[in-house]
């Protein structure tokens, strides 16, 4: 009963089931007003008789009138107005969300909190929280518990940074599970071939951007600075076969953070180039159940941090799902998101369902473009 209202979607993986993300249209056509204004008639007239006390009552209540007024199939094809209407009744938004006036101390917040952010680049709210309300206290003297319409907004201007940071991380965690990376590689900047960190940015981005134009790489990625003062970038690079210029060698070096000397995986062409770099092979199963993406997302946690994707690089692939089985539908206020059996995307010729569905099984089954995937 949902597939009707579906249609071409973007499908996405997070890394354990596939799933869509349905978003209610601001705009509405006729037939959706005369739709809206009879759930709304139908549960005023329900409040009005005692009929509606919860969410199950008003549904109800909203079926059986919509399906005496227009039949059976009606509820059902406008499931996700029906859930969204008795949602904002039930819990309705706050007024000072829907105002776009930004309040005159949001600004300074802000300031505050990238300040805090970069200096200390805490990993924890709780933290956070306390270095921003210290400095606060000590050097601008405004105490939080004294001023509730400070406090409000301190803790809104927090949220919303967390907010941003898990949507980048999922973002960039989905980017990354549905192209087929097959090394991680660390760069370190050479002092003597490069004088400035901004010239190891430049340089390092232009040879990537080189490789991907001629031979198709991608990447994805992240800078981050040691402790002692030296900058890495650390990105998921996907190399064709036989495209890779000069010879990747084993090297010994000392590893800092293990305190003994390592083999590592190094490539003369970025060395001449670039400087120290390691290549490390990975699979789909590092990528799916590793930490690789994991050592990489501990170091976005500044927004002042950018994340480097190279162009054409896709955090879902766009498909017609009508004939999709769906598994559940879990509803929000703005959205509905809909998940899809694994035994969808399974792979027919082993017999047997997996937990993790397979990339390609589901890039082969639907004739989907390499390029959805780049």
């Amino acid at each position: 009963m949902y597939l009707e209202n579906l249609g071409n979607q973007k499908i996405r993986y997070d890394g354990s089931h596939w799933y869509a993300s349905v978003r209610y249209s601001d705009t509405t056509s006729h037939q959706e007003k005369v739709c809206l204004s009879a759930i709304k008639l139908a549960l005023a007239v329900g409040i009005d008789h005692d009929l509606v006390y919860d969410v199950e009552s008003a549904e109800k209540a909203v079926k059986e009138s919509l399906d005496w007024l227009f039949g059976e199939e009606y509820y059902n094809y406008n499931l996700l107005m029906v859930k969204k209407t008795i949602q904002e009744y039930f819990y309705p938004i706050d007024e000072n969300q829907r105002s776009r006036e930004a309040h005159p101390l949001r600004s300074f917040l802000k300031e505050v909190l990238q300040s805090i952010v970069s200096e200390y680049n805490p990993h924890c709210r709780t933290k956070l929280e306390k270095l921003m309300s210290d400095y606060l206290a000590e050097e601008q003297g405004l105490v939080l518990k004294d001023n509730p319409e400070l406090q409000v907004e301190f803790k809104r201007v927090v949220s919303e940074f967390y907010v941003a940071l898990k949507v980048r991380r999922e973002r960039f965690k989905q980017r990354a599970i549905l192209n087929n990376y097959n090394y991680f590689v660390t760069f370190t900047r050479d002092d003597e071939k490069l004088e400035s960190f901004e010239e190891f940015e430049i340089k390092l981005k232009n040879t990537l951007k080189n490789l991907k134009q001629r031979y198709g790489w991608k990447y994805q990625g992240t800078f981050e600075w040691s402790e002692n003062g030296r900058l890495h970038a650390h990105l998921l690079v996907s190399i064709p076969d036989g495209t890779l210029p000069g010879k990747l060698t084993w090297v010994d070096r000392f590893n800092e953070k293990k305190k003994r000397m390592t083999k590592n995986l190094e490539s003369d062409y970025f060395r001449e180039r670039i400087g120290i770099n390691d290549f490390v092979a990975i699979d789909k199963k590092d990528l799916l159940n590793g930490h690789t993406i994991d050592y990489i997302l501990k170091y976005i946690t500044k927004s002042t941090d950018q994340i480097y994707y190279c162009r054409g690089l896709s955090d879902g692939v766009e498909v017609d799902v009508d004939e999709l089985e769906v598994a559940t539908v879990l509803y929000y206020k703005y959205c509905a998101r809909v998940y899809f059996f694994d035994s969808d995307f399974s792979d027919e010729e082993s017999d047997s369902y997996v937990n993790n569905p397979n990339v390609d099984y589901f890039k082969d089954r639907y004739m989907l473009k390499q390029g959805s995937f780049l």
